[in-house]
């Protein structure tokens, strides 16, 4: 299956991978029709920037852990904010993702050393972060009606989940839109 042309990320087409038309995506080979699915559904999406998302990540899951240890629930309700920014209108224009360029050009200002990274295409970055955003508002919610104990392991489980999605390469947002999206293009 040739998707040359098909499969695009804000005007570029991703890395090929050989003469059998497979694509190398986010450092995956996606050649199944489901697969394929996800970055059709994802080519309006512009590339991202992997290190800049994954500083965003670990400022986000950082502030959460802070809050959730001195119970501030207006940081808590900050970073809903950043993560409804995120998947409404995309990861380019939360405030993190701009600092780390602003960190990275003083970088390359006063080494000389190149600022930019590995782009990739991230389907489900925005389903990611509005699933955070889901589970942050339920706890601010559940904060307000007197349900405080809940409230706080919700935003404790989201920083956790924010932080390993920083150390680790894996969120468990993108991986339940991967599995829902295979699931409808199997259908």
């Amino acid at each position: 299956m040739d998707v040359s042309g098909e499969i695009t990320c804000d005007g570029l087409l991703p890395e090929k991978c050989g003469a059998s038309g497979t694509v190398l995506v986010e450092g995956r080979i996606l050649d199944g029709p489901s697969d394929l699915e996800v970055v059709r559904m994802n080519k309006h999406k512009a590339c991202i920037d992997k290190r800049a998302r994954n500083f965003q990540r670990l400022v986000l899951g950082a502030l959460l852990l802070i809050a959730y240890i001195f119970r501030l629930m207006p940081m808590a309700m900050f970073v809903a904010a950043i993560m409804l920014i995120s998947s409404s209108c995309g990861t380019k224009f939360t405030p993190f993702y701009q600092l780390y360029f602003q960190i990275a050009r003083r970088k390359k200002a006063s080494s000389g050393e190149g600022a930019s990274g590995e782009e990739i295409a991230c389907p489900g970055d925005s389903f990611a972060c509005g699933l955070g955003f889901l589970l942050l508002g339920i706890g601010i919610l559940l904060f307000y009606m007197g349900k405080s104990n809940i409230a706080w392991i919700l935003v404790a489980t989201v920083g956790a989940l924010s932080i390993l999605a920083a150390t680790t390469g894996f969120c468990l947002g993108t991986a339940i839109y991967t599995l829902i999206v295979s699931k409808k293009a199997r259908i």
